[in-house]
């Protein structure tokens, strides 16, 4: 795990005291509609965080798409899968094809496949493509790739240029920015701060472009995360957001109370000058009330709320409290049904969304083992 240089850290903290004052003013939240159920299953999901949100439904062979601008449903029929989570971008989303990766546009409906790594039996080759940005595909260049390395043991980035259809290798320490031409470096402050995050294991070294549902998040030279989230230190109760610029102090977002969220984790979106977050629960924590104290709390509790960085409007929406059904197979009890708020959610400039996990299945033999083949239902409001 890197740390910030501590200047760095000096400076972080005395622009969050600065900025402290001011955000304690703003405007405070205002009611909203209720989120109402879209689509009642889906089994992969992604959104480019503007216009478009797409998934696909268990036994339906198409990538559905909803452009929330319009209003209108579209479906691909690509013989691919969607790529889970997975960062997209202007309406472009990542596939998973049978022998390689590929990209959709929803615009046009066509189907481009991206660079694939030889066939090799030994060692870690590349490229393998992880997210989609707005002019470039950022991926895991693999062991072998060649750049000019900053640092040992380091990483290369590959880019796929959507434009030129050209792949180049950079270092991973450089952190490109996939939305700009050329994909330079993020500004120095941001840089040390988006490659400690991404360097956290969950996040998979993606730099800018975190998976939907993750703990960070980057747009437009501006990273938004929880308190102590990049110190590996995020208390129980999470009581600020913290939005770091390039130039400028962090403005720090004080949350509202959920004393009796039990295991919340702010998990935030930020694009469009618009950053959502919600306290839900991850749906591999359905054992969190059983091994909690008496009165510690409930997973009953969730609330997915959006802060408008211009106008400071805040508002929020209640999480549908549902029932998590969990197949159990090799365990003494085959079912594990838990009513929780389980799920993340996720946002365009002019929708939020929450995806709520509705069943799943364990295979280990003990409690707690990893959930797979889950499947979640897409919840909506307007912004």
């Amino acid at each position: 795990m890197h740390r910030l240089p501590a200047r760095l850290r000096c400076l972080f903290r005395l622009s969050l005291a600065l900025a402290a004052l001011v955000l304690l003013l703003a405007a405070p939240s205002a009611a909203a509609s209720k989120l109402r159920r879209l689509v009642p299953n889906v089994v992969a999901f992604a959104s480019d965080d503007t216009r478009y949100i797409a998934w696909e439904s268990p036994g339906q062979k198409a990538v559905f798409v909803l452009d929330t601008r319009t209003g209108h449903r579209l479906a691909f029929k690509v013989g691919c899968a969607l790529s889970d989570k997975t960062a997209a971008a202007s309406g472009r989303f990542l596939l998973e094809c049978p022998k390689e990766q590929a990209l959709l546009d929803v615009h046009t409906g066509k189907v481009t496949p991206l660079p694939t790594p030889p066939p090799r039996e030994i060692g870690e080759y590349g490229p393998i493509w992880e997210g989609v940005g707005s002019r470039y595909v950022i991926g895991k260049a693999g062991l072998h790739a060649r750049c000019h390395r900053t640092k040992r043991h380091e990483g290369c980035t590959a880019l796929y240029n959507i434009a030129t259809q050209r792949t180049t290798e950079v270092p991973e320490s450089t952190v490109p920015d996939p939305d700009r031409p050329g994909a330079p470096p993020l500004c120095r402050v941001l840089r040390t701060w988006v490659l400690t995050l991404s360097n956290i294991e969950v996040f998979e070294n993606l730099g800018p472009l975190a998976p939907v549902g993750s703990g960070y998040s980057y747009s437009d030279g501006v990273v938004a995360e929880p308190e102590h989230l990049i110190d590996q230190n995020v208390p129980n109760v999470v009581r600020h957001l913290v939005l770091v610029p390039c130039n400028g102090h962090a403005t720090f977002l004080p949350l509202r109370p959920e004393r009796r969220n039990l295991d919340a984790f702010v998990r935030p979106v930020l694009s469009g000058g618009v950053v959502t977050w919600d306290t839900g629960h991850e749906p591999s924590g359905i054992n969190a009330e059983l091994e909690a104290s008496p009165g510690e709390g409930t997973l009953r509790h969730g609330i997915l709320e959006s802060y408008d960085l211009r106008s400071h409007r805040r508002r929020a929406w209640s999480l549908p409290v549902l029932t998590l059904r969990v197949t159990q197979h090799l365990l003494d009890e085959p079912k594990h049904n838990v009513a929780g708020t389980f799920g993340y959610s996720t946002h365009t400039d002019d929708d939020v969304f929450w995806i709520a996990a509705r069943t799943a299945e364990c295979t280990a033999g003990e409690t707690g083992c990893p959930l797979e083949n889950e499947v979640f239902s897409i919840y909506g409001a307007r912004l």
